[in-house]
C-alpha cells in the first residue's frame, strides 16, 4: 500500500558521515528514535538535503524526535555510536 508508515532505517549512526537514505522521490520521516548506550553524551548531526540539524542524546538515554522531515537525501554522523530507528513514508511508491 502506498504512503503507509514504515521503517525507513534501523542501524547505528557512527562518527563517520554516512548516507542513511537516498531516494529519488523522497521520504517523509515522522519519528527518529536515538538511543545512546555510551557513558558520554552523544551529539548526532543529520543533513536533510544539505540542511543540517543536531540532536543531543544524554548518556544511557533515549531521545525521540517527532517532527515531519521531508527530503531526498538524509545523511548523519555522531561523536559516538548511537542506535537509530527512523519511521515514515517513502514517497513515489505505488
Amino acid at each position: 500500500m502506498a504512503n503507509e508508515i514504515k521503517r525507513l532505517y534501523t542501524g547505528v549512526i557512527t562518527p563517520d558521515i554516512a548516507t542513511i537514505k537516498d531516494l529519488t522521490n523522497g521520504m517523509v520521516a515522522k519519528t527518529i528514535i536515538l538511543y545512546n548506550e555510551n557513558e558520554v553524551p552523544a551529539v548526532v548531526t543529520f543533513s536533510a538535503d544539505g540542511c543540517n540539524f543536531t540532536i543531543k542524546v544524554e548518556a544511557k538515554d533515549t531521545t525521540i524526535f517527532e517532527s515531519t522531515l521531508t527530503c531526498n537525501i538524509l545523511t548523519g554522523f555522531s561523536n559516538v555510536n548511537v542506535n537509530c530507528h527512523i519511521s515514515g513514508v517513502q514517497l513515489g511508491v505505488v
